[in-house]
């Protein structure tokens, strides 16, 4: 039985993910702990970041799955980008001085904070940080690229195919995925606002999964049952998440 996504001790997460990508040695592992140093819960349902208010703390996801969402001024809501422990919540606004998006959490999740202010001193003095969360940045402009290329180009099951091997891949590398199995605490609804689908639509797309062996989904837990078919429909190529591993049917090997 999958348990519930780990409290992690400190940054674990975000240290895994840049080793996953080599990117980060123990110096900056230690700054990172340093100013990473409180820690704060919100229930489920409850926005982590507001829209267009001034940030005071740079925060980063340890538990829990969280949404970066945009509500339009006819009340429609987009789900632009799925966070998973290991991802900041608004590295981007440390730089700009205000919130682009909301992030709402969709279970209860946890955060470690740093001081704004100290934050964007650390970033200054030390080159070394500056590179691994330049690197950081350009992985969610990657994520966010994928995103546009399904939301134009590819079929409705295709899209729906990579949302799902794209949270896989990034739990995976943090250490949060049981076997084929990961938490998501997403609703039909949730979906079609991250999918830019119906409820109907994403509907019939869980049931085609489901009939064809692909996945099941049942009690805010996905499992894969043939990720190689799933690649296939994806057209999924992990490069573009910066990982030096990458992984077919469950089993991880280099790159050549």
């Amino acid at each position: 039985m999958i348990r519930p996504f780990a409290r992690c001790e400190l940054p674990t997460a975000l240290i895994a993910k840049f080793r996953a990508r080599n990117a980060a040695g123990l110096a900056v592992a230690d700054l990172i702990k340093q100013l990473f140093s409180r820690e704060r819960s919100f229930a489920a349902g409850t926005d982590l970041a507001r829209q267009f208010s001034q940030p005071a703390n740079c925060a980063l996801l340890i538990e829990g799955v969280a949404a970066q969402y945009r509500i339009l001024s006819n009340g429609r809501r987009q789900i632009t980008s799925v966070l998973v422990p290991g991802d900041f919540v608004n590295l981007h606004s440390m730089i700009v001085g205000q919130e682009p998006y909301s992030v709402l959490a969709m279970g209860s999740c946890r955060v470690l904070v740093a001081e704004a202010e100290q934050f964007r001193s650390a970033l200054s003095n030390s080159t070394e940080l500056g590179r691994i969360l330049w690197m950081e940045t350009l992985t969610e402009a990657a994520i966010q690229r994928e995103s546009i290329v399904s939301m134009g180009r590819r079929t409705a099951l295709g899209h729906f195919a990579h949302f799902i091997c794209d949270l896989y891949e990034r739990v995976s590398m943090v250490g949060e995925a049981a076997g084929n199995s990961f938490q998501l605490p997403l609703t039909q609804s949730d979906l079609a606002d991250a999918l830019g689908l119906s409820v109907v639509h994403v509907n019939r797309l869980l049931k085609t999964m489901r009939s064809d062996g692909l996945l099941s989904w049942s009690n805010s837990v996905v499992s894969i049952l043939n990720e190689y078919k799933l690649r296939e429909i994806a057209e999924f190529d992990p490069t573009y998440l910066g990982v030096r591993q990458v992984r077919q049917e469950g089993v991880t090997f280099s790159e050549a």
